[in-house]
């Protein structure tokens, strides 16, 4: 129950969550909490709020890592043009978001948040097939991509608002 309970948590469109009743914790769900090895390399994996822009780029990278093994063992739906659209698409929004994560500015913010706009608007076209075989994962898919649109908001009200508000002059 409690490993079901904390995947759905993981699978909601949140930055993050909290669990209580320290006394179920047991060794196999302490590894369930553990972050995977290569996000343990990023501080803007475990301080999403210190660093939103990386963390929305780390989090979109591990979506197209899920992605392309899927299309590699033949489990995502996607053929032909819509392949095509999506990749395109997906390269697009992956460069949008690193180069906002490497150099934040409002232009690169308009940008990130255009590419990632047109991506979400055409994803469940593309998810259409992937949908009747498996709706839970498509949803899923949806709302982590709602999790980097909040990141992009927060960065923007957070990052680049303290960066644009002018210091007052010391006397």
């Amino acid at each position: 129950m409690a490993v079901d309970q904390i995947q759905l948590s993981r699978d909601l469109p949140a930055s993050g969550y909290s669990l209580f009743a320290v006394e179920n914790l047991s060794n196999e769900l302490q590894t369930l909490f553990q972050p995977p090895k290569e996000a343990a390399t990023h501080t803007s994996s475990s301080h999403p709020h210190r660093q939103p822009f990386q963390t929305a780029a780390a989090r979109y990278t591990g979506l197209q890592r899920e992605w392309n093994f899927l299309l590699e063992k033949n489990q995502l739906w996607l053929r032909g043009a819509a392949l095509s659209s999506f990749g395109t698409q997906a390269k697009d929004l992956e460069s949008a978001l690193n180069q906002l994560s490497t150099a934040p500015s409002s232009s690169r913010l308009a940008v990130a948040r255009a590419s990632l706009t047109a991506f979400q608007s055409q994803f469940k076209g593309w998810m259409r097939s992937q949908s009747l075989e498996n709706p839970y994962q498509v949803k899923v898919w949806s709302n982590r991509l709602a999790t980097i649109e909040r990141l992009l908001n927060y960065g923007e009200r957070v990052v680049l608002k303290r960066e644009l508000t002018p210091v007052a002059e010391q006397p």
